[in-house]
């Protein structure tokens, strides 16, 4: 693995994570919020993950279409030349055994580029932020397709939304066993049910397409809080995504330093 800084940008619908890989390292992630990205927030992240070091490059990931072009302006200025953009026509490491790979999200071939770097395979990528996915890479290296799902915070701000008396809750892993009130009520709803619907589609997914012993791998910021009790073995790796990220850069770099 090369030894220099490059920058990586993991560009989420609630949160955006800065962080530089060097090596066999990648730094402190660095947090913003993904709706309040402005020049100079994103001037401030980039500077506080690159920490002095210089950059020669960088990769953006991104699921947020609208902020991608302030991204890469100030990624370009930071390492002196455009950012390589996550996609389905790069080197991943994997085979996409999919019909339409120009659909799949950046953030899911990151993942599953992740999984397979760190992990190994056949793996079962889980990640729980706005959205729940569940993505399978087989024991040929192969991904053949997944589940996309509600994320827990979603469910809830739904009912929040369109009831005209459920309030707002805060989600916490200290579960009551019976609702005595409201918010303990729609606590157990939400956590509980929850951990049916993750137990459920791995269950269905591992028996559907006869995958045997399989790695359960979860990433994402409610990955602790949805699988906190639960009876399946998922390892929770939280920079996943951003490992994934590093790698892609890794195995197209070849093709940027002929670019640039």
């Amino acid at each position: 693995m090369s030894k220099t800084n490059i920058l990586l940008v993991d560009i989420g619908n609630t949160s955006t994570c800065v962080s530089v890989g060097s090596g066999r390292h990648i730094s402190k992630v660095i947090r913003i919020d993904t709706a309040r990205c402005d020049k100079h927030s994103v001037r401030k992240a980039i500077l506080a993950a690159s920490n002095g070091r210089d950059l020669s490059g960088g990769v953006l990931c991104s699921v947020v279409p609208d902020v991608c072009h302030l991204w890469i302006m100030e990624m370009t200025k930071s390492s002196g030349s455009e950012p390589l953009i996550v996609n389905h026509r790069l080197k991943l490491g994997l085979k996409l055994d999919y019909p339409k790979p120009a659909t799949l999200g950046a953030d899911r071939l990151a993942n599953m580029c992740g999984a397979v770097v760190r992990h190994g395979f056949p793996v079962l990528v889980a990640d729980f932020g706005t959205a729940s996915t569940f993505d399978i890479v087989t024991s040929k290296g192969s991904f053949i397709g997944g589940v996309i799902a509600p994320g827990l915070n979603l469910m809830t701000d739904y009912m929040t939304e369109r009831t005209a008396l459920l309030p707002r809750i805060k989600l916490d892993t200290r579960v009551p066993s019976i609702g005595r009130k409201t918010e303990q009520a729609m606590q157990i709803g939400a956590i509980i049910g929850y951990r049916g619907l993750v137990r459920e589609i791995t269950e269905y997914l591992i028996r559907q397409n006869g995958l045997g012993p399989i790695k359960l791998v979860a990433t994402g910021g409610l990955a602790g809080k949805v699988l906190k009790d639960l009876d399946i073995p998922y390892q929770i790796d939280q920079q996943l995504t951003l490992w994934g990220i590093y790698r892609i850069y890794q195995l197209n770099s070849e093709g940027l330093q002929r670019r640039y």
